[in-house]
Parts: C-alpha cells; sequence; structure tokens
C-alpha cells in the first residue's frame, strides 16, 4: 500500500531535524543585551523564577530577564516563545551561559537566539507644540482617578486596612512634595524627597519604586524643559542599591538612562503626539502592569509631565 506523501514528508522532517523540547526560541531581544549575548559576554546565575518571567544575575551584580510571549519587550531582557516557565524545572541558582546563538539555563533548557529581532528601546524626543500633550493629561488624569485604585501612591480602595492607609498617605505627600520642589525648581529638594521614596510601598517593585520609573522616563525625554533634571534619575539611584530589592533596583537604574519597557514608552510617545483616542489603548497596558505597578508607573509619568508643562511655562514667561 502506498503511503500518502504528506505523511512521507513529515516523517523525513522528523528524522532529519529531531524536536529538542529543551529547546525554545527568542522572539526579540534588547539590542544591546543581544550584541553581548552573542559575544558570548554572559554568564551568571538564576535569580529568581516566576511563572511568566526568569531572572538571572552575572558576576558584576547585573540583573537580566527572560520574560514569556504575552509580554512585552524591555531593557536587558529576552521575549521568549513560551506560554510560561513553571513547567520547565528551572530553579534558583542554576547556572546560565552564552555561547554563539544560544542561551543556556542550567540542564534545563537552552534559548536559540537565532533570527531573534533586535529591539531598540528609545523615548521619543519632547513635541514643539504642547496641545495634545495639555489634552492627554487631563484624559490620562481622570483615566487614573477613575481605575488606578490598585496602586499604592494612588490608594487602594479595595484595601482598607489601617496600614494600607497609612503608606498610602505616606507615598502621596513625598510624591507630592517631590513634585512641588521640581515646579519651583529645588532640585536638591526634589533629589531628598526621590530618595525617600526608593523602597517605600507594597509589591514585588515597591510602589515608591514604580512611581520613579513613570518619573525616571519623562525625565528622560530629550527637548523636554526638565531634561536631564536630577541626572535623569542617576542622582537618585547612585546610592540605592541597599535601600530596595534587587529586580527594583534594576528596573530603575534602567530607568535612569532612559531605558524603559516597550509598553511605557510607547505610552509616553502617544501623551506627547497623539490625540486622546490613540492614548486610551496604551493606558490600559500600562496599567496592567503587575498587580499594583501599573497605576504607580502613570502617575509618576503624569507627575512627570505636570512637571514638564509647569516649568516650561515659566521658562517662556521669563
Amino acid at each position: 500500500m502506498k503511503m500518502p506523501l504528506a505523511t512521507l514528508s513529515s516523517e523525513r522532517v522528523s528524522a532529519a531535524r529531531p524536536v529538542d523540547p529543551g529547546l525554545l526560541h527568542a522572539r526579540s531581544v534588547d539590542a544591546r543585551f543581544l550584541r553581548r549575548l552573542k559575544a558570548g559576554a554572559v554568564c551568571g546565575n538564576v535569580h529568581s523564577v516566576f511563572e511568566r518571567a526568569v531572572n538571572f544575575e552575572d558576576a558584576g551584580g547585573g540583573l537580566y530577564t527572560l520574560v514569556c510571549r504575552d509580554l512585552d519587550n524591555g531593557p536587558n531582557t529576552i521575549v521568549v516563545d513560551i506560554a510560561g516557565f513553571g513547567g520547565t524545572g528551572v530553579t534558583v541558582r542554576d547556572p546560565v551561559t552564552a555561547s554563539h546563538e544560544l542561551l543556556r539555563i542550567g540542564s534545563c533548557f537552552a534559548v536559540r537566539l537565532e533570527g531573534a529581532a533586535g529591539w531598540h528601546g528609545r523615548l521619543p524626543a519632547y513635541p514643539r507644540s504642547e496641545r495634545n500633550l495639555r489634552a492627554n493629561l487631563c484624559f490620562a488624569e481622570a483615566f487614573l482617578s477613575r481605575l488606578g485604585e490598585a496602586g499604592g501612591v494612588v490608594g487602594n480602595r479595595r484595601d482598607e486596612s489601617r496600614f494600607s492607609f497609612e503608606v498610602t498617605a505616606l507615598l502621596e505627600r513625598r510624591a507630592t512634595l517631590l513634585r512641588d520642589s521640581m515646579s519651583v525648581g529645588d532640585l536638591n529638594g526634589a533629589c531628598l524627597h526621590a530618595k525617600s521614596m526608593v523602597g517605600l510601598g507594597p509589591g514585588l517593585t515597591p510602589s515608591g519604586d514604580d512611581f520613579l520609573v513613570g518619573l525616571f522616563a519623562v525625565l528622560n525625554i530629550a527637548e523636554s524643559p526638565c531634561f536631564e533634571w536630577l541626572g535623569g534619575g542617576r542622582e537618585v539611584v547612585a546610592d540605592a542599591r541597599h535601600s530596595t530589592n534587587a529586580i527594583s533596583y534594576a528596573v530603575l537604574t534602567q530607568a535612569a538612562c532612559g531605558r524603559v519597557r516597550e509598553s511605557i514608552a510607547r505610552l509616553v510617545n502617544c501623551m506627547m503626539h497623539a490625540t486622546p483616542d490613540r492614548v486610551l489603548d496604551p493606558l490600559h497596558r500600562v496599567l496592567a502592569i503587575g498587580s499594583t505597578s501599573g497605576a504607580d508607573l502613570l502617575a509618576g509619568i503624569l507627575s512627570g509631565f505636570q512637571v514638564n508643562l509647569k516649568v516650561g511655562a515659566l521658562k517662556s514667561v521669563s
């Protein structure tokens, strides 16, 4: 009996290229990180394991991340074509090595880098006209007030515990002091208030840190009235390594260099250059980050834009 052609073809492919269940493929990689990986300049150990992300640390204390395919690009991040890492068997302290086109995670799996798109996370320049920004800022503030109750900085009305109330009040007070100091050009005071927020609040990345990440993104917008204020955030994080956890510290230090997640950069861009109807989807995407992080990130972004508009108006008068 003659075997169907499709079956023959399938068997030949199978015999020639057996499927390796431990071989995963990278969809995209931070372009800077990708160059280091391909040069074999990355090795270390797994730092932490979550269902949708695996972090590993190199000998110098740098933190890098593998995320599953439903998450977005980010600094020092590889987006892997996998639904989740729960079934991979990876554990903390597993060795991590890079060679040629492969990143190996212990004996659990390897990630093939060949064919992965390089992601270039760049923040856009500040607009010449602030018309769209002003309209979008009003829209986003109302959006955050209506839907942002899960964030520590903006309050969590679903949790009425005394502790939660006190932490939120402290976060709001320090965020207000930071914003007010920047609005009048008191950068020394602003730096002190920003440092007081590092590591403060709930979440894997504490709410105070998330707020600062959003703020730093705006302080790194070229040609903006507040461009490079606080060194873009570097003055705040210079001695913050022991003030928060390693994961949050890594995110803060990247944001202070103008490197943030793709969803954050997209929102920042739309806030300045798009009409309000185009801002809604980016707002939802940022708000969906983490259990509490999204609202705090958004609060930091909006505070940064508020200060830019105030400082810009003062500069135009003087």
